[in-house]
């Protein structure tokens, strides 16, 4: 759930979870605004996928967006989409549940602060950030905080939360009673 990493005045404490949204959000914007190539990979067998009416009315709000990020998805008849291709943070097999989370998500939060682009970024950094208690390899975990720290903003997720926590050697020493 959390990368713990030694200071010299205490502890740092990430949120893996909050720490990769932060990374996601920043990259996807990037990408979206025009400042970095997006990479998707091709599905072998394209997918197709029926929406509901109001979820067909806002995918046709943002299917530019999300070709943009890396989908390739187009209209087939009526309602129904088909998915050629997923962003490479985007598990092969879970293409068509992480589009209707996206979608959800932008239906969900009509922030009026969020621009479509940050809604985009937001829903597909909130719904393909590694979970909580995921387990990560010291590699992984040492390339997400470089990541993490080359951020604009590295100290909150797009929706506010904190990223890291510090304790002071102090707060540990009065758990361990060794000062009051």
């Amino acid at each position: 759930r959390y990368i713990l990493s030694q200071i010299k005045s205490g502890i740092v404490i990430i949120d893996q979870h909050v720490a990769h949204e932060r990374i996601l959000f920043e990259r996807i914007l990037r990408i979206l605004r025009g400042g970095e190539q997006s990479v998707g990979q091709q599905l072998l067998f394209p997918q197709t996928l029926n929406l509901q009416v109001d979820d067909f009315v806002k995918f046709k709000e943002v299917v530019h967006l999300l070709n943009k990020i890396g989908f390739s998805l187009r209209i087939f008849s009526g309602t129904t989409i088909v998915i050629d291709a997923i962003p490479l943070d985007v598990k092969v097999g879970r293409e068509a549940q992480v589009l209707l989370d996206m979608i959800d998500y932008y239906k969900d939060n009509p922030e009026r602060e969020f621009d479509p682009m940050q809604k985009v970024a937001a829903a597909f950094s909130c719904k393909n950030a590694v979970k909580s208690g995921e387990p990560l390899s010291q590699a992984q975990m040492h390339s997400m905080l470089d990541q993490l720290f080359a951020c604009e903003s590295p100290y909150f997720c797009p929706h506010g939360r904190p990223v890291i926590v510090t304790m002071e050697l102090e707060d540990f020493d009065r758990k361990f009673k060794r000062i009051t």
